[in-house]
């Protein structure tokens, strides 16, 4: 993570955004982003799956 957290840093940007399975929840939150929105995900193939929008502020 921080291979692409630390160039992103650097060149400004402020804050990270993600979009996320319920199953990767656990280990965003561990790496420091935290929970902004539950939503639900269309894939191709029209199934809807529950998802998570999640942010991290870069110091």
């Amino acid at each position: 993570m921080q291979a692409a957290e630390a160039p992103a840093g650097a060149d400004g940007v402020t804050s990270l955004h993600l979009d996320v399975s319920l199953t990767a929840v656990p280990f965003y939150a561990h790496m420091g982003y935290t929970i902004a929105t539950r939503h639900t995900h269309r894939l191709k193939d029209g199934t809807e799956i529950a998802a998570v929008a999640m942010r991290k502020t870069l110091a």
